[in-house]
């Protein structure tokens, strides 16, 4: 999503365009990447972070951190990648007659705070830490029928276009509650790498278009494009379409997706401890 992109690029030059900050040494610039996938009713839904059906796809990352006490950095990130899940690999007998699947990629702006266990001029070689946010995000799900990908959101796959539907169309621009943990590991005064797992929780449960019932084979024909959309709303193996108001998903559980990442961060300024604090690194004692 071009906005996305455009807002990160604004503050990240800001940023970096800001000498003092940097000459502090409490800013510093990040790139990275690793794994992102999905959880949903689309991998055997359940409420855990790992879960059978999801598939794990390669994102990369960028961003500026700052550092806000000794123990707390705040993160601005921007973040590019892609989820999917299908039925197909399902071990549940019903999920996998279902046969449904989809992919989306997912543009993240993202402002987090890393809390870290030790206080950031201890200079510890290791430095475990946990992180809360808040993160916009836009998704897009399509699915493949043929050898042409199909954007579900306009097709209204569970009656969203049907009127007088209490189902409304889900917005593709959501907000997401990002919370993760991770280990910092000091490679020299300037450069650190960091090891991270965070999961978004979300306020949709559309991330993969499904989430409640089959709407009315009938009135879903009459839509505009109602040929594609009655045949992803069902792509069950026995081919029948189910009576309106059978279960297509669930909504006990919202959507949600992960990341697993790897970074390295660059504090290009001059760190200087202040007299007043008192470092707890061993000191080692002269033998003579």
């Amino acid at each position: 999503m071009k906005q996305f992109r455009i807002t990160f690029l604004i503050v990240f030059v800001f940023s970096f365009s800001s000498h003092r900050l940097f000459s502090q040494g409490k800013t510093g610039i990040f790139i990275g990447g690793g794994a992102m996938f999905y959880n949903g009713d689309l991998d055997d839904r359940t409420n855990t972070i790992f879960a059978n059906g999801s598939f794990f796809h390669p994102y990369g990352t960028a961003g500026a951190s700052f550092w806000l006490t000794g123990r707390i950095e705040g993160v601005l990130s921007y973040a590019h990648g892609t989820i999917s899940a299908a039925d197909s690999i399902s071990t549940q007998k019903v999920n996998y007659s279902r046969n449904l699947s989809f992919k989306s990629t997912i543009d993240e702006l993202k402002l987090h705070f890393e809390f870290n266990v030790n206080h950031r001029f201890e200079r510890r070689l290791v430095n475990p830490f946990f992180s809360l946010g808040v993160a916009f995000f836009h998704f897009n799900p399509k699915a493949q029928m043929g050898d042409t990908w199909y954007e579900l959101q306009p097709l209204g796959t569970e009656g969203q276009n049907l009127t007088g539907s209490n189902v409304k169309p889900y917005k593709l621009n959501q907000m997401a509650i990002p919370i993760g943990t991770g280990i910092s590991f000091s490679v020299s005064r300037n450069v650190r790498l960091k090891v991270g797992l965070c999961h978004r929780f979300l306020f949709t449960d559309y991330l993969d278009d499904v989430a409640g019932n089959y709407p009315d084979l009938e009135s879903l024909s009459s839509t505009t494009n109602g040929d594609v959309a009655v045949a992803l709303s069902n792509r069950r193996i026995d081919g029948k379409y189910p009576a309106p108001g059978q279960q297509r998903g669930s909504s006990k559980y919202k959507d949600s997706y992960t990341t697993i990442d790897f970074s390295i961060i660059f504090n290009p300024g001059i760190i200087k401890c202040p007299a007043s604090f008192k470092s707890t690194r061993p000191t080692r004692r002269n033998r003579g």
